[in-house]
C-alpha cells in the first residue's frame, strides 16, 4: 500500500514537472510568435508607408503636369475677399487657337465661294450675250445670201468690177463658196476662252468643295478633342480637391488605428 502511494506521488510529481515544462515552452513559443508577428507587421507597415509616400509624390507630380496642361485653380484677390477661379491650360488655349484658325480659313473659303459665284454669273451673262450676238449675225448673213440669190439673173449684165466687189464683200461677210455662213475666228476664240473659264471655275469649285469636307473633318476632330479634354478637366478638378483636402487632413501622417488599420489615402 505504501509502495502504491509512493508510486502515485512520484507519478504526480513527474506529471507536474512535465506540465510546467510544457507551459514554459508554450509561453516562450507564444512570445516568440508575437515577436515575429510584430516584426512582420512593422515591416509591412514600413513597406506600405513607403509605397504610399511614393504614390503621393507621383500623384503630386502628375497633378502638377496636368495643372500645366489642363489648367489650375487660382485665387483672385479683390478688395474684400478672395475668389477661386479656373485658369485653362495650354491644351485648351491651343484648341481655341485651332478653332479661330479654322474659322478664319472658313471665312476665306466662303468669300472665295461668293467670288466664284459672282464670276460664274458674269460668265453666264457673257456667254448668253455671245450666243445672242452669234444668232443675230447668223440671221443677218443668211438674209444677205438670199438677196444675192434673187439678183443672180441680172449678174450676167454687170461689169467685171462689180463682180469683184461682190466677191470681196461676200468674203468679208463670211459666206463660203457654196452659200453657207462661217463663224468669225474672233468669235471662236471668245468661245474657247469662255470654255476655259468654265473649266477653271468648275475645277476651283470642286477644290473648294474638297476643302469644305476637310473643314468638316477637322471640326469633328476638334469637337472630339474638346469633349475628351473636358472629361479630363473634370477628373483633374476632382483629384485636385481630393489632394488638397488630403494634405490639410489631420490624418495625413498615416497613423495606425486601433493597432490594426493603417490609413494610406
Amino acid at each position: 500500500m505504501q509502495d502504491m502511494t509512493r508510486h502515485a506521488k512520484q507519478t504526480e510529481e513527474q506529471w507536474s514537472g512535465e506540465r510546467k515544462r510544457l507551459q514554459t515552452e508554450i509561453r516562450q513559443t507564444h512570445k516568440e510568435c508575437n515577436s515575429r508577428v510584430h516584426r512582420a507587421a512593422c515591416a509591412l507597415e514600413g513597406v506600405l508607408r513607403e509605397k504610399a509616400v511614393t504614390d503621393s509624390i507621383q500623384a503630386h507630380l502628375k497633378l502638377a503636369t496636368n495643372s500645366h496642361r489642363l489648367g489650375r485653380v487660382v485665387i483672385q484677390r479683390t478688395s474684400t475677399k478672395s475668389v477661386e477661379m479656373w485658369e485653362d491650360g495650354h491644351v485648351f488655349r491651343d484648341l481655341e487657337t485651332d478653332k479661330k484658325k479654322l474659322e478664319n480659313q472658313r471665312l476665306v473659303v466662303e468669300a472665295r465661294k461668293k467670288e466664284l459665284s459672282n464670276k460664274r454669273r458674269t460668265l453666264n451673262r457673257s456667254q448668253k450675250a455671245l450666243l445672242s450676238e452669234l444668232s443675230q449675225d447668223g440671221t443677218g448673213k443668211n438674209g444677205g445670201v438670199g438677196g444675192e440669190g434673187g439678183d443672180s439673173t441680172s449678174a450676167s449684165s454687170t461689169s467685171s468690177s462689180s463682180s469683184s466687189s461682190s466677191s470681196s464683200s461676200s468674203t468679208e461677210m463670211g459666206i463660203s463658196a457654196d452659200g453657207r455662213t462661217t463663224t468669225n475666228p474672233t468669235d471662236k476664240e471668245r468661245t474657247r476662252v469662255y470654255e476655259y473659264q468654265e473649266l477653271s471655275l468648275a475645277s476651283e469649285e470642286e477644290a473648294l468643295k474638297m476643302v469644305g469636307e476637310e473643314f468638316k473633318a477637322e471640326e469633328k476632330r476638334i469637337g472630339e478633342a474638346g469633349s475628351r479634354l473636358e472629361n479630363e478637366k473634370i477628373l483633374h478638378i476632382r483629384e485636385t480637391k481630393r489632394m488638397r483636402d488630403e494634405d490639410a487632413s489631420r490624418f495625413n501622417c498615416r497613423p495606425v488605428l486601433h493597432q490594426r488599420y493603417l490609413l494610406l489615402r
